[in-house]
């Protein structure tokens, strides 16, 4: 249910943020007070005309705060929003820092998920559903996940075939 919600007010405050608009100044000030939630909201409402070159590592910096933060609470919730987030933010999907965070939180997800006795199954088939559907937008795709004996079992093809082990070294 909780999941549910961060969705909904995800999806549905950046709707509603648009209509006021807040400039990078404002936003910062979220930043520092860690409110990563609230800088979130409002980044769609900053003008183009203050998207200049900071821009970029701005958009990176908020997302992955809030995804961090996101996932102080819960690895799963987080997971569950990573992939709205380059949607929003087209400059994500070819983003090393986004992408080396949303691995990050990725392997503490699926540690967790491996650590939870009796449900194995599941996350050998969450894990290769996710690595196989971010393996393209990743400069380097997961290869810590490969060193790890439950999931290399559970990517054992990808694992050998070194896709998501660039290195090409055995798990």
């Amino acid at each position: 249910m909780k999941l549910l919600y961060l969705l909904a007010m995800t999806v549905c405050l950046m709707a509603l943020a648009e209509e006021a608009q807040y400039s990078i100044e404002e936003i910062e000030g979220f930043i520092s007070k860690k409110a990563w939630a609230e800088a979130m909201l409002h980044l769609p409402t900053v003008p183009e005309s203050e998207r200049g070159k900071k821009w970029v590592p701005f958009v990176e910096k908020v997302a992955v705060g809030y995804l961090k933060s996101v996932a102080a609470e819960s690895a799963a919730n987080a997971m569950a929003i990573v992939d709205s987030l380059p949607q929003e933010y087209p400059v994500l999907r070819s983003s090393r820092v986004f992408h080396d965070a949303v691995e990050a939180i990725a392997y503490t997800g699926f540690s967790d998920c491996f650590a939870d006795r009796g449900n194995e199954a599941e996350c050998s088939k969450n894990l290769k559903v996710f690595v196989e559907s971010h393996m393209e937008s990743h400069e380097r795709p997961f290869s810590r996940f490969c060193k790890d004996p439950k999931m290399a079992k559970a990517l054992a093809g990808l694992c050998l075939a070194g896709k998501a082990n660039p290195k090409g070294e055995r798990p």
